[in-house]
C-alpha cells in the first residue's frame, strides 16, 4: 500500500515520491531533464556523478562562468580520474593555469599518464606555448603511439617527420632487428656450430664428416650375414642329400 490507501496496482495509485521535496519555485526556462540534475544535485552536492552530467551540459551551452562556479560549489575535489578531466576541460576554456596545475598534479601523481600529457599539451598550446605543448605531446605519443595527431603537431609546430615524434617508431625498429638476429643465431649455432665440431679431416675434404652408424644400419648388417649364414646351411644340406 502507499499513501492515500490505494495499492501499489491501482491506476489511481500517486506515483513514488521522489527522496528530497520538489522546489515549487522551477524555472521554466530549464529542459526538464537538466532542471531534475540541478535538484539532485542540490540535494546531493558530493555526487560528483552528478555534478559531471551538470558540467556536460553547460560545456555544450558554452556556459563556463557557471560550469566554474558548479565545480567550485563541491564540497571536495573528485576522486575519479573521469570527473578530474572534466574539470581540465572546463578551465581549459574558462582559466587556462588552473588547468596546467591541476593536470601537473596528475602528472605529479602518476608520470607515465599518457592522457595527462596529451591534455596538457592541449592546454599549453591554448596558451601559446609552444615549447611546453611539444614537450608534453611527445611524452604522450612516445607511451601511447596511437595518440598521435597531425593536426596538434601542426598547431604546435611539431616536424611530423622529426626524430623526436617517431622515437617509438624507431625503438620498435630497433627492438623488431634485435629480435630478428637473435632468432637468426639462435637457428644457424646448430649447422655452424654443433656439427661442424663434430666434423675431421675427411668432413673438411669432402663436404661433410663421416658419421657413425646408426642402431638400424647395424640391425639390417646383422640380418644379412643370418640369411648368407642360413642359405650355406640349406645348400649344404642339399648337397648332402643329392649325394645320397
Amino acid at each position: 500500500m502507499l499513501g492515500g490507501g490505494f495499492p501499489a496496482d491501482s491506476p489511481g495509485s500517486p506515483l513514488p515520491s521522489p527522496p528530497f521535496p520538489l522546489p515549487r519555485d522551477r524555472n521554466p526556462d530549464l529542459d526538464p531533464g537538466e532542471q531534475f540534475v540541478r535538484e539532485m544535485l542540490a540535494h546531493y552536492p558530493e555526487d560528483w556523478d552528478t555534478r559531471a552530467e551538470l558540467l556536460d551540459t553547460l560545456i555544450r551551452r558554452g556556459d563556463y562562468d557557471e560550469a566554474v562556479a558548479t565545480i567550485a560549489a563541491a564540497p571536495a575535489m573528485p576522486v575519479d580520474p573521469s570527473h578530474l578531466y572534466k574539470m581540465v576541460e572546463v578551465y581549459r576554456r574558462a582559466n587556462p593555469l588552473t588547468a596546467v596545475t591541476l593536470l601537473n598534479g596528475m602528472i605529479s601523481a602518476n608520470p607515465d599518464d599518457p592522457k595527462a600529457h596529451l591534455a596538457c599539451a592541449d592546454v599549453y598550446a591554448v596558451q601559446g606555448n609552444g615549447a611546453k605543448a611539444r614537450e608534453h605531446y611527445r611524452r604522450a605519443v612516445e607511451l601511447r603511439p596511437e595518440f598521435r595527431d597531425r593536426e596538434m603537431e601542426q598547431q604546435i609546430g611539431v616536424n611530423p617527420n622529426a626524430p623526436t615524434v617517431k622515437l617509438h617508431d624507431r625503438k620498435r625498429a630497433q627492438s623488431a632487428k634485435t629480435q630478428r638476429l637473435l632468432k637468426v643465431a639462435t637457428v644457424e649455432i646448430p649447422k655452424t656450430g654443433a656439427a661442424g665440431a663434430k666434423r675431421g679431416p675427411a668432413g673438411r675434404r669432402g663436404g661433410k664428416g663421416a658419421r657413425p652408424p646408426s642402431s638400424s644400419s647395424s640391425q639390417t648388417l646383422t640380418l644379412i650375414v643370418v640369411l648368407l649364414i642360413a642359405l650355406a646351411l640349406v645348400g649344404g644340406l642339399i648337397f648332402w642329400l643329392s649325394r645320397r
